[in-house]
Protein backbone atom coordinates (compact mmCIF):
# COMPACT_ATOMS: atom_id res chain seq x y z
CA UNK A 1 0.00 0.00 0.00
CA UNK A 2 1.07 3.57 -0.76
CA UNK A 3 0.27 7.16 -0.22
CA UNK A 4 1.30 10.82 -1.02
CA UNK A 5 2.35 12.27 2.45
CA UNK A 6 4.41 15.79 3.04
CA UNK A 7 7.72 15.36 3.87
CA UNK A 8 9.71 18.58 6.07
CA UNK A 9 13.18 19.17 3.71
CA UNK A 10 15.69 22.04 5.06
CA UNK A 11 19.28 23.25 3.65
CA UNK A 12 21.45 24.02 5.88
CA UNK A 13 25.00 25.08 6.63
CA UNK A 14 26.89 21.50 7.44
CA UNK A 15 28.13 21.67 10.74
CA UNK A 16 28.85 19.31 13.75
CA UNK A 17 25.12 18.62 15.45
CA UNK A 18 22.68 20.27 12.70
CA UNK A 19 21.04 17.18 12.19
CA UNK A 20 21.13 16.38 15.69
CA UNK A 21 19.72 19.74 16.52
CA UNK A 22 16.99 19.37 14.10
CA UNK A 23 15.87 15.68 15.65
CA UNK A 24 16.13 17.06 18.99
CA UNK A 25 13.83 19.32 18.21
CA UNK A 26 10.97 17.25 16.43
CA UNK A 27 11.61 15.24 20.33
CA UNK A 28 10.82 18.25 22.54
CA UNK A 29 7.69 18.77 20.39
CA UNK A 30 6.66 15.25 20.85
CA UNK A 31 6.54 14.27 17.51
CA UNK A 32 7.88 10.69 15.74
CA UNK A 33 9.44 10.66 12.61
CA UNK A 34 9.14 7.92 10.72
CA UNK A 35 11.63 7.92 8.11
CA UNK A 36 14.73 10.70 7.44
CA UNK A 37 17.46 11.17 5.27
CA UNK A 38 20.42 13.27 5.58
CA UNK A 39 23.86 14.42 4.36
CA UNK A 40 26.05 17.19 3.90
CA UNK A 41 27.90 18.41 0.75
CA UNK A 42 30.95 20.38 1.73
CA UNK A 43 29.44 23.30 2.96
CA UNK A 44 26.00 22.27 2.38
CA UNK A 45 23.85 19.78 4.51
CA UNK A 46 19.90 18.41 3.61
CA UNK A 47 17.92 16.73 5.41
CA UNK A 48 14.49 15.12 4.65
CA UNK A 49 12.15 14.04 7.27
CA UNK A 50 8.80 12.59 7.20
CA UNK A 51 6.84 12.76 10.63
CA UNK A 52 3.48 12.37 11.99
CA UNK A 53 2.67 15.51 12.44
CA UNK A 54 4.30 17.77 10.01
CA UNK A 55 2.18 20.95 11.25
CA UNK A 56 4.40 20.65 15.48
CA UNK A 57 7.75 19.02 14.19
CA UNK A 58 7.77 22.31 11.46
CA UNK A 59 6.94 25.01 13.94
CA UNK A 60 9.60 23.08 15.77
CA UNK A 61 12.19 23.11 13.15
CA UNK A 62 11.69 26.75 12.73
CA UNK A 63 11.75 27.71 16.24
CA UNK A 64 15.01 26.01 16.09
CA UNK A 65 16.26 28.07 13.03
CA UNK A 66 15.76 25.90 10.30
CA UNK A 67 13.88 27.17 7.06
CA UNK A 68 11.50 24.30 6.50
CA UNK A 69 10.07 23.46 3.42
CA UNK A 70 6.91 20.34 2.54
CA UNK A 71 7.41 18.50 -0.54
CA UNK A 72 4.84 15.81 -1.59
CA UNK A 73 6.83 11.83 -1.81
CA UNK A 74 5.17 8.63 -1.70
CA UNK A 75 5.71 6.72 1.30
CA UNK A 76 4.94 3.04 0.41
CA UNK A 77 5.00 0.15 2.70
CA UNK A 78 7.49 -2.86 1.60
CA UNK A 79 7.80 -6.04 2.69
CA UNK A 80 10.66 -6.07 4.54
CA UNK A 81 12.41 -8.96 2.90
CA UNK A 82 15.32 -9.48 -0.23
CA UNK A 83 14.49 -7.85 -3.12
CA UNK A 84 10.86 -5.28 -2.08
CA UNK A 85 13.07 -2.48 -2.96
CA UNK A 86 14.23 -3.64 -6.35
CA UNK A 87 11.02 -4.91 -7.13
CA UNK A 88 9.44 -1.51 -6.53
CA UNK A 89 11.78 0.79 -7.99
CA UNK A 90 11.35 -1.88 -11.30
CA UNK A 91 7.86 -1.00 -11.57
CA UNK A 92 8.16 2.14 -11.31
CA UNK A 93 10.85 2.49 -14.03
CA UNK A 94 8.83 0.29 -16.20
CA UNK A 95 6.18 2.58 -15.88
CA UNK A 96 8.70 5.18 -16.74
CA UNK A 97 8.49 6.93 -13.58
CA UNK A 98 12.24 8.84 -12.67
CA UNK A 99 13.11 8.91 -9.20
CA UNK A 100 14.25 11.98 -7.82
CA UNK A 101 15.17 10.31 -4.71
CA UNK A 102 14.50 7.28 -2.07
CA UNK A 103 15.06 6.47 1.32
CA UNK A 104 14.03 3.65 3.60
CA UNK A 105 13.08 3.00 7.12
CA UNK A 106 11.40 0.52 9.45
CA UNK A 107 7.83 0.20 9.01
CA UNK A 108 4.87 -0.53 11.79
CA UNK A 109 6.20 -3.83 11.81
CA UNK A 110 9.13 -5.85 11.83
CA UNK A 111 7.98 -7.14 8.65
CA UNK A 112 7.31 -3.71 6.62
CA UNK A 113 9.75 -1.25 5.96
CA UNK A 114 8.62 2.69 4.39
CA UNK A 115 10.36 3.03 1.17
CA UNK A 116 9.73 6.97 0.67
CA UNK A 117 10.35 7.77 -3.04
CA UNK A 118 10.35 11.59 -4.73
CA UNK A 119 9.18 11.51 -8.51
CA UNK A 120 8.82 12.95 -11.40
CA UNK A 121 4.82 11.36 -11.15
CA UNK A 122 4.12 11.17 -7.55
CA UNK A 123 0.16 9.93 -7.97
CA UNK A 124 1.08 7.64 -10.71
CA UNK A 125 3.77 5.97 -8.15
CA UNK A 126 1.79 5.92 -5.75
CA UNK A 127 -0.46 3.02 -7.34
CA UNK A 128 2.37 1.10 -8.83
CA UNK A 129 4.81 0.75 -5.63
Amino acid sequence: MAKIVKELSAHCPNKVGTFAKACGAIKEANVNIEAACAWGEKQDAVFHIVTANNTRAKEALEKAGFQVEENEVVMADLAFRVGSLAEASQRLAGAGIDVNYCYCSTGETASTAHGIFNTKDNKKAAGLV
